[in-house]
């Protein structure tokens, strides 16, 4: 995104919060939302927007799952890391013999719990990792790098955060949760400084792809 672009009001007045800031997205929580909307998130648009509201010394990191033998998912990170995001990953180890059960798929598809395993049981069973696993691993790396910065911005909804980010207000810091209405902890919401619901139609075009995935 070039910077000379016009930024909507909403998102002008992130410009106001300190800097330097971090942004944290939980993958997971972000995919099963994108997925129940039928969209795709341009990344590097999100970079891009990201550099132009908080500065170009904003950190970027990104946490989710990994299946180091999906090809698509390695393709994906290597262009997050491309555009400036710092990856940080949970390995996804799989316990059962069904060729056909991909742990991707089922973590981010928000139906999942429809379909059970031959054994009548939620997918879960079947991984050495699962989706509180991933948040509490986040949750570490937002206690472990937010003392370097003023403002944290949780791409998440997600009311596992909410001690992480009470934390953070505790010590001073402005916090903006950045989530999908579809997803987003009401709790979580109120804590706070500033709440941006990236259904928003002045939001949208900087972010969403129709027909592509990645660009």
């Amino acid at each position: 995104m070039k910077e000379a672009e016009p930024i909507s009001e909403l998102l002008s007045e992130l410009k106001n919060f300190p800097r330097p800031a971090g942004i944290f997205i939980d993958g997971p929580n972000t995919f099963g939302a994108l997925r129940e909307l039928n969209w795709h998130i341009n990344w590097r648009n999100f970079a891009g927007l990201m550099k132009n509201l908080f500065g170009q010394d904003v950190s970027l990191y990104f946490c989710t799952a990994n299946d180091s033998k999906n090809e698509g998912q390695q393709n994906f990170l290597s262009i997050l890391e491309e555009v400036g995001f710092k990856i940080f990953l949970q390995e996804v180890v799989k316990k059962t013999s069904n060729p056909n059960l991909n742990f991707l798929n089922w973590l981010y598809n928000p139906y999942a719990k429809k379909f059970p395993n031959k054994n009548g049981k939620d997918h879960r069973a079947d991984f050495c990792i699962n989706k509180g696993d991933i948040d509490a691993f986040l949750g570490f790396l937002i206690g472990k790098f937010m003392p370097q910065f003023k403002t944290l911005v949780l791409f998440s909804g997600d009311y596992n955060f909410f001690p992480v980010v009470k934390s953070c207000i505790n010590e001073g810091k402005e916090v903006v949760i950045m989530s999908f209405k579809c997803s987003l902890s009401l709790k979580l919401a109120n804590l706070a400084s500033k709440v941006v619901f990236l259904e928003e139609p002045n939001i949208k075009p900087y972010l969403v792809l129709q027909n592509q995935f990645r660009n």
